[in-house]
């Protein structure tokens, strides 16, 4: 019927082309697929609130609330540090983020109330695994003072970034806030008998944002101004204060000194050891990083012409080239599977127009796939290529044997019109084909039955496989039948001088000797020797079976970035300046260990982001000043980075014995595989019984040390920072009649400032940017215990009550990070692999698991997080899809062969498919991963496609009267040749993927490598066992009742 609207067939292939080029071009294009995992953050601010107090009054507060208030919670974690509590609420998939954002900022509002007087509202953001930075710029200048670059970066830089379409910017990391700092001389307010407080208080009554209206006079409306704030800080030197002790009014610059500063520093940048401003640029919503990237790096010349010249702008970690590169990288090993295949079937049917058919169906059903699968909502990922790639070699199947069989019938039907050949011809195999269509489609429906957030990852590639096949079998039903009306009306004659000739003459004499060889085996094995076909077939099984404990398990294969994110833990307590100087001597290490010439750069972060907004958008483990990450960028060409890291782990925990160093992902697929998490196993004991709880993780981590393959194994939580402990006499202080209240005040101006307790503001009119205007005593002054217990707190009888004459000090540790799982207090113990697979660690760490849960109190419970949580939940649900997968496509070949008997024939080459895979992983040196685990899934569908178009083949010839035995043997004789080209064209289809070449080629490498080894088995099993099993099965079936059952 296609024939007859040849006009309407070429129309929809060019309709696919147009608008598989526009899809493209339109289509985000990311390293992974959008994982719509929604998750609500809540960040609340108090500043000098130690992390168990922010734990106690804020956190736990919140969380109680929200798990009462906010619809559809799978579960909840927190963190809190000093002055700041991180929530994150984590939604079931499928739930409205807008409505989860809206319920947290309701409530928010609602619980403000229970906690500490003067809290502010939380930064509510929405959260996902794959916000990760996609690009860092850091910004400095050889000529202005840090201060002065943060300040560009956060008023001017950051702004000019958020046009970006689909970036998020938070504020700038590292550098030197600005704020107006009045630096507090405690000898000088004891000399006028004045605190702290009541400085602040008075620069508070001074500076004052409020209107002052208008007034009606005469004919004229004037607008009324008061000098409420000042102009200029100078200005504020001449705030009038009240002395008490003096009787008079003294100024501000009498007990103070008032400049443009900048505030307490957490957190330092530091470039190849120079100081500067880091801005990371995040991917948010469905934008493509590339696009964020391009985006990010065409607007940074236009932002240099309105910042000062001596400022530069660097661009580190582009995570785009690494995308850009591993994208090239797969669609240059698909083209290269397309001509390859298209070379193999040019080899095998020798001409260059029937070539032509076939191989143009490669193209235009990737196009199809793309349509469909952007219809879908989907973006142009590295999984979704995957799927592609993963399909390329089975593209040309539909249409080779379609064009296989009419050249074939054209041949035995001479006499017959071309028309009348190819309808005969095409609707022959349209049966047999679609079962097989179907068939390979089937084994990958499982995968839409997943749950949870890696369902995302892996529905793409689904996608891509189901809708490029089903786009093949369409076009080898309309546009094959077409080309081959018009093109092969006419016998193509090669000149028997061409070496295409010479080839193909090679091969089909050598294949016809093949086929005759095949036959006297097939023969044999079928007459005299089936038990012998058998025992081998056995004994492949059994040889596979025994080398599984020898091939390792992990979720992702591992990608080198040529990058390395160090994380450092200096002695707890360590002050920032001494964290900056071992930095320094971790960096000289670094720099022996990586020769120069591959060392591109190396850049520090240290401590806490001065915005605890930036907190939302990392992992958990930044926890204070004392620690930092060093993210080192290697330059092309160098030596594997997993050889550096070892190298560079066992180095510096010889040379810096009391530091901690964890190794975390560096790459983008590392950090999105890892959810959130910041190692690949995470041990959380979670449990209300604290201090049983962390001698039990204390236990543990010896256990779990001893364990071959972990490194880097750490309590991520520390209990035993060092704290000051002041003791207030209540009763003392009352006499002098002093509050709690007035007495706290006083001590958090003096040590941290006053921001929390009476936030006031300067606008500079130059730049009109509000900049906060703080009190406090100089670091410098507060450095020695007595220094602190000096903080003049009242004045009593025209004497200065010191914070030592009501309380006592002493010292004492305590928590600097607590955090929490579903409202309970967890202990992490963090750690990473080495020389050894995810599966294999995991199965050891699960076993000390299983030993301390007996130990643990009652209500304590230990699980693992992180990749060996999501990969066992993804192995066991794509085993379970295929093993569904499997007993789908057996009931589908009933429907087809309305038979029991020889759907179980089909399925047989399916044990050798696996136990050929299970040998190419382990003579690969490769481990089960997810991606072996897809190519796995093709390479049972491809057999299976195989093997029904033997058994259809020797089906019909039962029917046509011929014995079971003598039906097996045609089938086997007649269809080797389709087979051997599906297995060949499917085998170089998959070698350039197998190979692993390029940027992130070996995440793909297990595919490729696994369709190898599945359908070099499978096929032995396609062209033996199938042929053998139908004729012994079916030896006592008639013909009669052969063709009721089909």
């Amino acid at each position: 019927m296609v024939l007859k609207y040849y006009y309407t067939v070429i129309v929809m292939a060019l309709f696919i082309l147009i608008m598989g080029i526009v899809t493209i071009a339109k289509t985000p294009i990311d390293i992974f697929p959008e994982i719509n995992t929604p998750v609500v953050t809540a960040v609340w601010t108090y500043t000098g609130m130690p992390a168990k107090d922010i734990e106690r009054r804020i956190v736990t507060i919140a969380e109680r609330a929200y798990a009462s208030s906010v619809n559809d919670i799978e579960h909840i974690e927190s963190q809190s540090l000093l002055g700041v509590g991180v929530i994150r609420v984590f939604l079931h998939p499928g739930a409205d983020i807008n409505t989860g954002i809206t319920q947290v900022s309701a409530t928010s509002h609602v619980c403000m109330k229970t906690m500490p007087t003067g809290i502010m509202p939380p930064n509510i953001l929405k959260y996902t695994p794959t916000t990760i930075p996609v690009l860092q710029v850091v910004i400095s200048s050889l000529k202005l003072p840090i201060q002065k670059v943060t300040d560009l970066a956060q008023n001017n830089i950051k702004v000019q970034l958020t046009k970006v379409e689909g970036a998020q910017v938070p504020l700038p990391m590292g550098g030197k806030v600005r704020q107006i700092i009045v630096d507090l001389d405690m000898q000088k307010m004891e000399a006028r008998g004045l605190t702290p407080a009541d400085v602040t208080k008075a620069v508070a009554g001074q500076n004052v944002i409020i209107p002052s209206g208008n007034t009606k006079i005469g004919g004229k409306d004037y607008l009324v101004s008061l000098n409420n704030a000042s102009s200029t800080v100078d200005e504020m030197n001449n705030f009038p204060i009240f002395s008490p002790k003096a009787n008079q009014v003294v100024y501000l610059s009498d007990v103070g000194y008032i400049h443009d500063g900048n505030a307490i520093q957490t957190n330092m940048v530091r470039q190849n050891g120079a100081p500067g401003s880091l801005m990371t640029v995040y991917k948010s919503g469905r934008v493509s990083s590339l696009k964020v990237v391009d985006g990010t790096k065409k607007l940074l010349p236009v932002i240099s012409k309105i910042i000062p010249e001596s400022v530069k702008m660097q661009v580190l970690f582009d995570q785009s080239v690494f995308v850009k590169a591993s994208i090239r990288d797969v669609i240059f090993s698909g083209t290269l599977a397309a001509l390859l295949t298209a070379l193999m079937v040019l080899i095998f049917l020798g001409s260059v127009r029937s070539t032509f058919i076939i191989a143009i169906s490669i193209p235009l059903s990737v196009l199809f796939a793309v349509i469909c699968s952007s219809i879908c909502g989907q973006t142009i990922n590295m999984m979704s290529l995957s799927g592609l790639g993963l399909a390329i070699g089975m593209l040309v199947d539909n249409a080779t044997v379609v064009i296989e069989n009419i050249l074939r019938n054209k041949e035995a039907m001479k006499s017959a019109p071309i028309k009348e050949v190819i309808y005969k011809s095409t609707a022959e195999v349209a049966t047999p084909t679609f079962v097989s269509t179907l068939s390979i489609c089937t084994v990958f429906a499982p995968i839409f039955l997943m749950e949870g957030a890696t369902k995302y990852l892996f529905i793409p590639l689904a996608m891509s496989v189901i809708f490029s096949m089903l786009g093949s079998y369409m076009l080898s039903n309309t546009l094959v039948p077409v080309l081959v009306d018009k093109l092969l009306k006419k016998k193509e004659v090669l000149d028997s001088k061409s070496l295409l000739f010479k080839v193909n003459n090679f091969v089909n004499i050598n294949f016809e000797k093949l086929r005759k060889v095949y036959k006297k085996y097939l023969v044999r094995s079928i007459m005299a020797r089936p038990k012998k076909v058998g025992a081998v077939y056995g004994i492949i099984i059994l040889s596979s079976l025994l080398l599984i404990p020898f091939i390792g398990e992990n979720f992702f294969p591992e990608v080198d970035a040529g990058q390395i994110r160090l994380h450092v833990y200096a002695p707890h307590g360590t002050r920032i300046e001494e964290t900056a100087r071992e930095f320094t001597r971790i960096e000289n290490s670094i720099r022996k260990v990586i020769p120069s010439r591959e060392l591109d750069t190396i850049l520090d972060n240290i401590g806490l982001p001065a915005s605890s907004l930036n907190l939302a958008f990392m992992d958990s483990s930044q926890i204070g000043v004392g620690d930092g990450e060093i993210l080192i960028a290697l330059k092309e060409n160098h030596k594997p980075t997993k050889d550096y890291v070892k190298q560079l782990r066992k180095t510096l925990n010889k040379e810096f014995p009391d530091t901690v160093f964890f190794f975390q992902n560096a790459d983008m697929v590392g950090k999105i595989l890892n959810f959130g998490l910041a190692s690949p196993i995470d041990i959380q004991i979670q449990g209300k019984n604290i201090s049983e709880n962390y001698k039990l993780a204390v236990k543990m981590l010896e256990d779990i040390k001893k364990i071959r393959g972990v490194a880097d194994a750490h309590i991520h939580q520390i209990t035993d920072a060092p704290e000051l402990r002041i003791n207030v006499d209540k009763t003392r202080a009352g006499i002098m009649n002093l509050s709690q209240e007035t007495v706290s005040r006083n001590v958090l101006t003096a040590l941290t400032s006053s921001g929390q307790v009476a936030p006031n503001y300067w606008v500079d009119p130059e730049n009109g940017v509000n900049y906060t205007l703080a009190l406090q005593v100089p670091q410098y002054n507060v450095d020695t215990v007595k220094n602190v217990t000096d903080i003049p707190v009242a004045y009593s009888h025209n004497s200065p009550v010191r914070l030592s004459n009501i309380a006592e000090v002493s010292s004492g540790v305590t928590s600097s990070v607590v955090n929490h799982y579903d409202i309970m207090p967890v202990y992490d113990i963090l750690m990473n692999l080495q020389d050894r697979d995810l599966a294999g660690v995991a199965s050891d760490v699960n076993k000390v698991v299983k030993k301390y849960q007996k130990q643990a109190p009652r209500g304590t419970f230990i699980n693992i997080h992180g990749q060996a949580k999501s990969m066992n939940y993804v192995f066991s649900s794509l085993l379970s899809g295929l093993m569904l997968a499997l007993i789908l496509v057996y009931l589908l070949i009933v429907v087809n062969f309305q038979s029991w008997r020889n759907p179980f024939i089909i399925i047989t080459p399916v044990p050798l498919a696996l136990s050929g895979i299970i040998w190419m992983l382990f003579v690969s040196d490769t481990t089960f991963s997810v991606q072996a685990l897809m190519g796995s899934i093709m390479a049972v569908g491809v057999s299976c496609a195989n093997s029904i178009l033997v058994v259809s083949f020797a089906t019909d010839k039962m029917r046509a009267g011929y014995s079971s035995v003598q039906a097996a043997i045609q089938a086997g004789y007649t269809r080797i040749r389709p087979v051997i080209m599906t297995a060949s064209a499917m085998i170089l289809g998959m070698l350039p993927m197998a190979l692993g070449i390029g940027e992130g080629g070996e995440q793909n490498a297990p595919i490729g490598r696994t369709v190898i080894g599945g359908l070099m088995f499978a096929t032995y099993a396609t062209l033996v066992i199938v042929p053998m099993l139908f004729a012994i099965l079916n030896k006592n079936k008639k013909f009669e009742r052969m063709d009721n059952e089909n």
